[in-house]
C-alpha cells in the first residue's frame, strides 16, 4: 500500500512538471507569434501592480488599454523582472503589439519603447484614466509614480 502512494506521488509531479513545461513553451510561443505578427499600435499604461502569492516569486502586472477597432480594450501582461514596474508610468504611451483574433487577451506592451513626445501628456492620460475607470482614484494613489517624481522626464 505504501509502494501505491508513493509511485502516485512520482506520477503526479512527474505530469505536474510536464504540464509546467508545457505552459511556459504555450505562453513563450504567443509571446513570439504577437512580436511577429501582432498589429502595432500605441498604448496607455493605466495601474501597475506587485503581484505576491505565498511561497512564490514577485510578479509584476502592467495593465494597458488601446485603442481596436474604434473601442477602447483593456489588457494587462505580468513581468517576472522590476525592471519592468519600475519603467512604467502609468499615463504614459508606449508601443503595443496585438494580435487581431483576440486582442484582449493577446496583447504586449512593449515598456522599452515609450513614445518619447507623450511625457507631456502623462497628467491628461491620467484624467482620463480617473474619469474612464472605477477605482482609478485609489490604484493611481497606490501604483503610480507622483508626477513630481517623475518631473525631470516632462522637460
Amino acid at each position: 500500500m505504501k509502494n501505491i502512494k508513493v509511485i502516485i506521488y512520482i506520477v503526479a509531479i512527474i505530469l505536474g512538471i510536464i504540464f509546467l513545461y508545457w505552459y511556459g513553451k504555450m505562453n513563450q510561443k504567443k509571446k513570439e507569434d504577437i512580436a511577429e505578427k501582432g498589429t502595432e499600435t500605441i498604448g496607455t499604461v493605466i495601474n501597475r501592480t506587485i503581484v505576491r502569492k505565498p511561497n512564490q516569486f514577485e510578479t509584476f502586472m502592467i495593465k494597458f488599454d488601446f485603442e481596436y477597432n474604434g473601442k477602447r480594450v483593456q489588457s494587462s501582461t505580468l513581468f517576472t523582472e522590476k525592471w519592468y514596474y519600475e519603467n512604467a508610468i502609468t499615463g504614459m504611451k508606449y508601443k503595443v503589439k496585438y494580435l487581431t483574433d483576440s486582442p484582449r487577451k493577446n496583447a504586449e506592451i512593449y515598456i522599452n519603447k515609450p513614445i518619447e513626445g507623450e511625457y507631456t501628456n502623462i497628467e491628461k492620460e491620467r484624467e482620463r484614466i480617473l474619469n474612464t475607470y472605477k477605482d482609478a482614484k485609489v490604484s493611481l494613489k497606490k501604483n503610480a509614480r507622483p508626477l513630481d517624481e517623475i518631473q525631470h522626464l516632462l522637460k
